[in-house]
């Protein structure tokens, strides 16, 4: 590289840095992006870079630049130096693996990433957590934050670096692999660098509990059990076991057709009356009239979202009327946990490994109808993700193949007759609920 040429690309990466200490989070991101890319693809086109990589008209691109005396060239430039020139400077260095946690943050490259973090709206905790999860990798690799950086120019040391940590994974247990690999994603998104194969993602996304569900037949089944066999009284001082064993219905009923977690039964409220037009929902139900309700629910990292439900009308006169006490939700909960161990002795084909691993929970044993309700309003859509995700209250659409883990033969096979309902008993449900206090039919239903 000629001297000129080194003197004129180091002046447009300096005049660039002097532009991004100024500029808005917008235009900071575009540049980003556009060295990003740069970077892979040294010769790349404006027009290239604009539309096919940034999805923006070239003129947009070039008005924006030029909003911050900015060309092209400048960008070309300051990807090169950055590529060429820092790269070679940081190998003359040896950069050092970390000795202590507060060393560690000390480092510029470290500072930097939890500014980036902090302008990205993560909360102190999730920065922390991520930090601290970054510090241990470089320990456990030998390897110097600074190499993370390093890694976005040399394919060598990324390659390295990703068989290092493949290796890492494949020592780790199943829930601590699923732990690692979303720390991974988040410093992958920040420092802007590809260190874990897509496959290995796609594969650990899945979750623990993808098919854990109770079919329609083992609702029906545990509906029989509720209704025809109270619990020893003893088990439940305190608490008249008839009015449980309603309410417990009611609370199954409500959770399901709303996909809620059981703290929607300590704040849910009623909003009133809606009409469907929309096909697609009235086929996922077979019935075009709804009750919404709005419900308060926490998502990741403890954060609180209302969202809003809604209950087939013919069913709504089956869920709870007033909001339940987290003591009396617990109560529910244990007499929940009673009944569906009574359904695994009886009929233990009706349960998964993954099912199974709710029933013996108290604490996640009404989230089994949040994973029900999901996997049956997928199929009820014929996996509509983003009619699902807006109906049952998940961030992003993504979300949902947690849930939602179906073989290729079940997706050819789609029908559009499933329909979204909680017991083909609900005559019999009925009956049980507005018994006289004392008289619940415990013979109503034909064994």
């Amino acid at each position: 590289m000629e001297s000129l040429d080194l003197e004129v690309i180091r002046k447009s990466y300096e005049k660039l840095q002097s532009v991004l200490s100024t500029a808005d989070k917008d235009f900071k991101e575009m540049i980003e992006r556009s060295l990003a890319f740069l970077r892979s693809d040294m010769i790349m086109s404006a027009e290239r870079l604009a539309e096919n990589k940034l999805g923006i008209a070239r003129s947009t691109f070039f008005y924006r630049l030029k909003k911050y005396d900015l060309t092209f060239n400048d960008l070309r430039n300051a990807a090169i130096y950055e590529a060429n020139v820092l790269s070679a400077k940081r190998r003359e260095r040896r950069w050092l693996v970390p000795k202590t946690l507060e060393e560690f943050k000390t480092r510029d490259c470290v500072v930097n990433l939890i500014k980036l973090m902090k302008s990205a709206s993560l909360t102190d905790t999730h920065i922390q957590s991520t930090i601290s999860f970054f510090y241990r990798i470089c320990k456990k690799l030998g390897r110097a934050p600074e190499e993370f950086w390093e890694a976005r120019v040399d394919s060598d040391l990324r390659d390295s670096m990703k068989k290092e940590l493949v290796e890492l994974l494949s020592q780790a247990s199943r829930r601590s692999k699923r732990g690692i690999i979303s720390m991974l994603q988040t410093l992958q998104k920040h420092i802007e660098v590809q260190l874990l194969p897509s496959s290995v993602e796609q594969e650990e996304y899945k979750g623990d509990y993808t098919e854990a569900e109770l079919s329609l037949e083992a609702r029906d089944e545990l509906v029989k059990l509720i209704v025809s066999e109270p619990p020893n009284s003893d088990d439940f001082k305190g608490y008249d076991v008839d009015n449980l064993r309603r309410d417990l219905l009611r609370a199954l009923i409500f959770l399901y057709y709303t996909c809620s977690r059981r703290e929607a039964l300590t704040n849910f409220m009623v909003i009133g009356d809606l009409k469907a037009t929309n096909d697609d929902v009235i086929k996922m139900f077979d019935e075009d009239e709804f009750v919404a309700v709005r419900t308060e629910e926490k998502g990741k990292k403890s954060k609180k979202f209302s969202w809003t439900k809604i209950i087939p009308k013919s069913w709504f006169h089956l869920t709870p009327r007033i909001n339940f006490t987290q003591a009396y939700i617990k109560e529910l909960s244990k007499l929940f946990g009673y009944y569906l161990k009574r359904l695994y002795e009886l009929r233990p084909e009706l349960f998964n490994k993954h099912t199974l691993s709710y029933v013996f929970d108290v604490n996640r044993r009404f989230h089994l109808l949040r994973h029900t309700a999901a996997r049956d309003a997928l199929r009820a859509s014929r996996y509509n993700m983003y009619l699902v995700s807006k109906l049952g209250g998940w961030l992003k659409a993504d979300n949902l193949k947690i849930y939602g883990d179906f073989t290729v033969e079940e997706l050819l096979k789609a029908r559009r007759e499933h329909h979204m309902v909680f017991s083909k008993l609900k005559k019999e449900i009925e009956d049980f609920l507005q018994a006289p206090a004392g008289e619940a039919p415990c013979n109503a239903i034909p064994q």
